[in-house]
């Protein structure tokens, strides 16, 4: 799972570089507006794949088939990260790209008191974001209180623990929510962000995938501990005291 997290993370900071050298006119505008959408929302929702797998395994001990999870959890994050991009494809909600001149674009987003208003706030926002955020937290919150009780961790490992859980909740609150709170804010005044902000929220997602990949990536072993599968899932499943490592090695 991870391994598939961080191939879309890549795949998203490969796209960012070569934006300036593919931006050349208004189509190509659409496009590169559209995959990069896709792309780190995709991302965001995986991160709530193997916070939720985490969540069954750790805290409901539930018993599934990890193949059959993996299968299901792809098909439908592949159909839930199509719908911003999609709204913004067909200039929906009244979010628009504006194309500016080779290697520069711009996304124009509602900003009067208006339905189309209301729906991006919704769709983009609380649902297409902040949602999935919260998501994120409860399930390692909950993971977090049942290591802790854990009397077979030692300090080191609680510690460890801690770390991961804190940096897998906190990078997608830093990334994310200030430019929540500065599009919910900014637009019921009826206008546009200062320029400072909008550099500050830009660089907010922009560094969403990069981090997110140093995170999961090196926080956490990259090799399983077994390469079979489904004997890793059983390890995981019966017992909770190595369940934090070995489900983020699982793919």
């Amino acid at each position: 799972m991870i391994l598939i997290l961080c191939i879309s993370d890549l795949a998203y900071s490969f796209k960012t570089g070569l934006d300036n050298l593919l931006l050349k006119d208004p189509g190509s505008a659409h496009f590169l507006s559209f995959t990069g959408i896709y792309i780190y929302r995709w991302s965001l929702y995986w991160s709530v794949v193997i916070a939720l797998f985490s969540y069954f395994v750790i805290v409901k001990k539930v018993l599934f088939d990890p193949k059959q999870f993996l299968r299901r959890a792809l098909k439908y994050c592949s159909v839930l990260a199509f719908i911003c991009p999609v709204i913004i494809a067909f200039d929906l909600c009244g979010v628009q790209v504006r194309y500016i001149r080779p290697g520069v674009s711009n996304i124009d987003y509602p900003v009067t008191n208006s339905l189309n208003q209301v729906m991006y706030l919704v769709v983009f926002n609380f649902i297409g974001t902040l949602l999935p955020i919260l998501m994120i937290a409860y399930c390692y919150w909950r993971v977090s209180k049942i290591l802790k009780e854990e009397k077979q961790l030692s300090k080191d490992e609680l510690r460890m623990n801690n770390l991961k859980i804190f940096a897998y909740v906190a990078i997608p609150f830093l990334c994310f929510v200030p430019g929540v709170i500065a599009d919910t804010f900014y637009s019921f005044q009826g206008r546009r962000y200062p320029i400072w902000l909008s550099v500050v929220n830009f660089g907010l997602r922009k560094s969403w995938c990069v981090s997110n990949l140093l995170i999961y990536w090196f926080l956490g072993s990259s090799k399983p501990t077994s390469s079979n599968d489904d004997d890793n899932y059983s390890e995981i499943s019966r017992s909770s005291t190595v369940d934090f490592e070995n489900l983020k090695d699982w793919d």
